[in-house]
């Protein structure tokens, strides 16, 4: 799925969430979003690596992070 999603064949692709696993591919079309955080990027820009390290393991990525599907 990565190299077709990555070849002009899906040059219309964007911004989707997709599933594969188990011999299927499927598009999500509302994923939900359970955990996040913000940053002002305009005002203070991107998310700096040293900050994403710190606050990732602990915000976003705290609880279950794999997909209930994989094993």
């Amino acid at each position: 799925m990565v190299v077709y999603l990555a070849s002009d064949l899906a040059a219309n692709v964007n911004g989707c969430g997709f599933r594969i696993g188990a011999g299927k591919i499927a598009l999500y079309s509302h994923p939900t979003e359970t955990r996040g955080i913000y940053r002002n990027y305009k005002k203070v820009g991107p998310w700096p690596i040293e900050e994403a390290k710190e606050l990732l393991p602990r915000t976003v990525l705290a609880g279950e992070t794999r997909a209930p599907h994989i094993p």
